[in-house]
């Protein structure tokens, strides 16, 4: 009997893990391009299958944007963000917060991505 309820319950897990997994197989997310009047570029992708919110936020600063003789600014940027100023410590910018007050999300400023 207990060998008989072992495999009852390894098989109704093993079914619900594959059938969890084939719910989320990535489809194609619609997203939709705003360009704001001040310049600003935002591109939304809206997904309510959770109530998350994710929010990434891209400087165009860096190399590929930059002339000859005017070089550096990426870095320069990179430093103003990660300061340490009255509200926070430096390198470290919390955005996420959760109603609870729990931070869910934690970006470290000594990194970079260069496109």
């Amino acid at each position: 009997m207990r060998r008989l309820l072992s495999a009852l319950a390894c098989a109704t897990l093993a079914l619900t893990l594959a059938r969890s997994l084939s719910a989320q197989e990535p489809g194609r997310i619609a997203m939709e391009r705003y360009t704001l009047p001040n310049g600003l570029t935002v591109i939304l992708a809206e997904n309510h299958s959770t109530q998350v919110v994710a929010v990434d936020v891209w400087y165009n600063v860096g190399p590929r944007n930059e002339r000859s003789g005017r070089t550096g600014f990426a870095h320069l940027f990179e430093h103003m963000m990660c300061k340490a100023d009255d509200c926070r410590g430096p390198y470290r910018i919390s955005f996420g917060e959760v109603r609870s007050g729990t931070i869910i999300r934690r970006l470290p400023c000594c990194r970079s991505d260069h496109l």
